[in-house]
């Protein structure tokens, strides 16, 4: 038993190796939805698993998920844009309660089958019919934020089967792990290049620098997930700060001049950036809602 535990860590181990290859080639070469099923199906074939699934947030929402990619023995025909709502109601799913409660969750056997908030509706997505496994994990930004999640499904035995008797354990979770950090890195570097590419199509068709500027702002709101920002132009060699555009509610509208007294001023003086976790909290020469 023994031998054939190194031979299954030894063949797990070159297939982590494979994905990694294969993400790194491939990975930022592809349309989004494309990378995303390339790592459906590489994390489907890690994972020894029956079916890979993930899930990310539409735009503007955070109490919705959509199934944006899928892998699995069983060939589903309608899974794509599935939605599962974040939830706390009993027997809703077990997919939206664990990413409402926003921890990791590995369960099996009776977890699942006693768990209050299962869904009573037959797994139809598992070619064996029965959910006997499951582990979740969140997908993280750079700032440790939730960007979305995957999940994988009934962890085989060596003779390809799933069963009660096979779970996903810590080593699965380790690696479950380190493809998930890799995936969110991945998921936001695309993001920014899908930005970019959009942002030099604008520059030639906008039809003005309104446009333009409006469509930047709105993708840097989609990609750092905030909920306002602006664009300031220097004016009389740096004497005046005015908003040229701007998205979300603040203080300021556009054509305004900002006052000496901001961190926007601040920032433009001393051609440094600045961090400000909680501006109302701001002391000294910088302090405004700017």
């Amino acid at each position: 038993m023994a031998e054939l535990n190194d031979l299954l860590r030894g063949e797990r181990l070159g297939r982590l190796l494979e994905a990694n290859r294969q993400l790194g080639l491939h990975g930022l070469l592809k349309d989004r939805s494309s990378v995303l099923q390339l790592i459906a199906r590489n994390v489907f074939t890690v994972m020894n698993c029956e079916c890979c699934g993930i899930l990310t947030f539409p735009k503007g929402s955070t109490d919705l998920l959509e199934l944006v990619a899928y892998c699995g023995d069983k060939q589903l025909e309608n899974w794509s844009g599935q939605i599962f709502p974040l939830h706390e109601t009993k027997h809703g799913g077990l997919t939206g309660f664990i990413a409402k409660r926003g921890q990791r969750a590995n369960l099996f056997g009776p977890e699942i089958r006693d768990h209050e908030y299962r869904s009573e509706l037959a797994p139809d997505h598992l070619l064996s019919g029965r959910r006997f496994s499951l582990l979740m994990v969140p997908l993280l930004d750079h700032k440790h934020q939730v960007i979305g999640w995957i999940e994988v499904e009934n962890r085989k035995r060596p003779d390809g089967q799933p069963s009660e008797v096979a779970i996903f354990d810590s080593s699965d979770e380790a690696i479950l792990n380190i493809l998930s950090n890799q995936i969110g890195a991945m998921l936001e570097n695309h993001a920014v290049m899908e930005v970019s590419t959009q942002l030099l199509e604008c520059m030639v068709n906008a039809v003005s620098m309104r446009e333009f500027l409006n469509n930047l702002l709105d993708r840097a709101i989609c990609l750092l997930r905030a909920d306002r920002d602006d664009v300031v132009w220097a004016e009389h060699d740096g004497r005046h700060l005015r908003v040229q555009a701007k998205t979300g509610v603040g203080m300021f509208s556009e054509n305004d001049v900002l006052p000496n007294r901001s961190l926007t001023r601040w920032v433009f003086d001393h051609n440094v950036a600045k961090i400000v976790e909680n501006t109302d909290r701001t002391s000294g020469p910088v302090k405004t809602s700017r």
